[in-house]
Formats: C-alpha cells, structure tokens, sequence
C-alpha cells in the first residue's frame, strides 16, 4: 500500500508532458511495446504538440507494422502529424503489406502531415505492395516535407499505387530538400512515381544550386520519359497556328546571367514576358498580371512545327516557280533552235 501510494504521489507532481512515456537503456529492446491484432498498437492523440514522440540513440525511435491499416498514422490541429528526426538512419520509416493502408500517413490542418530529418540517410522512407508508399495531406503547409543532408529528402516505393503522394491547399504538396542526393524520389511498379497536387501552388517543385544537375530529372529505360494530358477527346475548338513565322519573328531568344537568387549561372533562352506579348497561353504571370513567374518552353514546339512547315511550303512554291521558268525557257530555247534548222 504504501508502494502505491508512494507512485502516485510521484506521478503528481510529475509534469504532464506525455500520457504515457517509457525510458530503456539497452538497444536490444523498446522503452514502449505494444501489440494489437485489431486496433492500433500505440495511439496518441494532442491538441497543441506531438500525438507520438520517441527518441532513440541506436534504433527506431517509433517504429509501426500493420497487416491491414497504416504502419504509422498522425493526425495533428496545430502541429505535426507525424514528425521523425535522425543522424544515421531514416526520420520516419514504414512499411505495409496491406491491400490498403500506406507506409507513412501523416495529417495536419495548419501544419505539416509528414516530416522527417535526418543528417546522414532518408528524411522520410515509405514502402508498400499495394497502396501508397508515402503518404501526406496538409490544408496550409507541406502535405509531406523530407529534409536529408546526405542522402534522399523523401523516398518513397509501391508495386502498385503511387510511390509518393502529397496534397496540399496553399504550400508545396511534397517537398524534399538534400544537400547530396536526391530530394524526392519515388519508385512504382504500375502507377505513378511522385504525385503532387496543389490547388494553389506548385504540385511538385524542384531546384538545384548544381551547375551538373537538373532540377527535375527524368531516367526511363524507353523513350517516355517526359508527358502531358492529351487526347482528341478532351480538346474542342480546334484550329491550326497561323502566321507562325510571323509570330517566331517577333520572339527573341537570348543569352543572360541569372541573379543570385537563382544561381547566378549564364544560360539561355528566353524572357517570358516577351514571350508573353506573342504567345500568352504558355506563360504565367503574377497577380499583378504584368510579371512573369515563368513559361512552358514545351509549347514552343507547335510553333516550331508549323513554322517549319510554313518555310518548307515557302520552298516549295519557289522550287515550284523556278522549275516552271526553267521549263519556259527551255522551250523558247527548243523553238528557236528548231527555228534555226528550219532556216537551214
């Protein structure tokens, strides 16, 4: 009895930092276990901080399996849903083998759904066989954001669904930073790599500071390895480009020096509000509707086409016009040779 009440008299003057908090030394086990063959292992539920926390210096700090629902699920108002931090392994690391739950799943109205950091491997690693590898869904921030100094910002794998999956309303939907590697990569055997939508952003972004690399790049073993939504049954009011030589006499292609911001590298192409005073549709303005946040340079390839064309009509008709005078000339060389023997 006196037991009892000596723990209880600790436990309340104990500062209410966590519900439930365990400590273990040896690397061999876990601070915290617990097995459910229906309902979630370990739940965790916070208004203002972290639902789960775990911090271990060798292994796993949180560590989930599922057969049937998510590895490790969050669901944060005002902070991270899921939040993972290492200096050797990954920040937040999961696996499902469900038909359809995700490896990481992370949910947040004002913060971020999923984050990881790690210093030297995955910032966040997802893996399944049948749903999503990675997983994240934000209302203001990152649906996911994976942050690696050495290694991969956010990975993410799947047999058949996507391998990464971000949404976002108002920021980045997914958002991989490292400083050596790749900041987002996603692997899938039948369904898309690396899905990002954003209602009012970018759906994925990427950027490099390296005058070797690309800002997003693409590797297929055929040849598809860049593609946009088109079909004739989704398109209407068709019409075919007019005057385009016209319109590429207007345009300027230009050599330039970008600021520091962006680089501070010497390039070339184009100044897309020029571009804008001639082919509108393919650039996007701000809200100012004078400055140009960028240009579509693949839509400057219809242009080409037709302006190919018209020069080789252009060719041809003068082909045409020149053989027509050789011919005329021919005969009046014929009719007056013919003259000639006649006379004789």
């Amino acid at each position: 009895m006196k037991t009892l009440f000596t723990i209880f008299l600790v436990m309340a003057f104990l500062p209410f930092y966590a519900q439930i908090s365990g400590e273990y030394n040896s690397t061999d086990d876990a601070a915290i276990r617990a097995i459910s063959q229906s309902g979630r292992g370990v739940h965790g539920s916070s208004v203002l901080n972290h639902a789960v926390y775990g911090f271990s210096g060798s292994v796993s700090a949180v560590k989930g399996e599922s057969l049937q629902g998510p590895g490790v699920e969050g669901i944060g108002t005002n902070d991270n849903g899921v939040y993972g931090e290492s200096s050797k392994y990954s920040g937040v690391y999961g696996i499902a083998k469900g038909e359809y739950g995700a490896g990481v799943s992370g949910f947040s109205i004002d913060r971020i759904g999923t984050k990881g950091h790690s210093q030297a491997n995955y910032g966040v690693l997802g893996e399944s066989f049948a749903n999503v590898g990675v997983y994240g869904h934000s209302s203001h921030s990152y649906g996911i954001r994976g942050y690696s100094t050495n290694e991969i910002g956010v990975y993410g794998t799947s047999d058949n669904s996507h391998g990464v999956y971000g949404t976002s309303e108002s920021a980045p939907a997914i958002y991989g930073f490292s400083s050596a590697n790749i900041g987002i990569y996603g692997w899938s055997n039948n369904h898309y790599g690396v899905t990002g939508v954003s209602k009012n952003s970018h759906g994925i972004y990427g950027a490099t500071q390296s005058s070797s690399h690309f800002a997003f790049y693409a590797s297929s073993p055929g040849s598809n390895n860049f593609g946009s939504a088109s079909s004739r049954r989704w398109k209407e009011n068709i019409t075919t480009i007019t005057r385009p030589l016209e319109m590429i006499e207007k345009m300027r292609g230009v050599y330039y020096d970008w600021d520091a911001e962006h680089g501070g590298k010497h390039d070339i192409g184009f100044i897309a509000e020029e571009v804008g005073e001639v082919i509108p549709e393919i650039v996007v303005y701000e809200d100012n509707g004078v400055d140009a946040i960028g240009l579509d340079y693949s839509k400057v390839t219809p242009l080409l086409v037709q302006a190919i064309k018209a020069v080789r009509a252009e060719y041809s008709a003068l082909l045409q016009k020149q053989q027509e005078e050789i011919d005329a000339l021919r005969a009046q060389l014929n009719a007056h040779h013919q003259g000639s023997l006649t006379s004789k």
